[in-house]
């Protein structure tokens, strides 16, 4: 289960300075490709966990031979299949393990992740600055989770947890939490309009921001 309350120190406020400096080197393709590597195998690790050796080992196994490194290996244009993929197995794992697990263990992230891949990288309907923030920033008023604070979370989470997972959310969830709240009050709002030229408006290479502070 994901424990604790957001830990905003000098260290999530490091890791979310990072993570900004990621984005603006043009490396969100494959943030999120590390997010979804995060989140397939923690859903790999519980499925066994819970006695379904076969689905998480199956789960894995279609995961390395065709999804992982999907976002850096192809067209963003071409994502349906991975999101026909995604929408499945998320089905799958709410169906075994419940909403309440999923939603614990941040599992429901593959949702948000499936949905704001044609909007953020492909502008989809031609969405404005304001619904493009929506699916990158989030909706602070909903709660909903926005593309850039979800994949912060999952990158500060997994490099803490490593491969160790156990007794690693007892002391990950609350940094990688933090790491999320300051992406998402402080560095996903300076991003949100950048970003939005450069996909929406192609050729525009304003989302190289350099390093300014936030």
């Amino acid at each position: 289960m994901i424990y604790g309350k957001p830990e905003v120190s000098e260290r999530t406020t490091s890791q979310a300075k990072r993570f900004r400096k990621k984005i603006e080197s043009g490396k969100l393709r494959q943030e999120t490709d590390n997010a979804l590597d995060a989140i397939i195998r923690l859903a790999s690790y519980k499925l066994h966990k819970d006695g379904y050796e076969s689905l998480s080992q199956k789960l894995i196994n279609e995961w390395e031979s065709q999804w992982k490194g999907y976002l850096t290996r192809r067209d963003i244009t071409d994502h349906a299949p991975l999101s026909e993929w995604l929408h499945e197995k998320t089905d799958m794992l709410e169906f075994i393990l419940g909403k309440d697990i999923m939603h614990a263990l941040r599992l429901d992230d593959l949702i948000t992740i499936n949905f704001c891949i044609p909007v953020i990288f492909s502008c989809i309907d031609d969405v404005s600055l304001e619904e493009y923030g929506f699916h990158f920033i989030g909706d602070g008023k909903n709660g909903y989770r926005g593309l850039g604070p979800v994949l912060s979370y999952w990158g500060s989470f997994f490099t803490c947890v490593g491969l160790t997972w156990g007794t690693g959310f007892m002391f990950c969830a609350p940094i990688a939490m933090g790491v999320e709240l300051i992406v998402k009050l402080g560095v996903a709002p300076k991003l949100n309009e950048p970003l939005w030229k450069h996909f929406c408006h192609k050729g525009d290479t304003s989302c190289l921001l350099g390093s300014s502070s936030f």
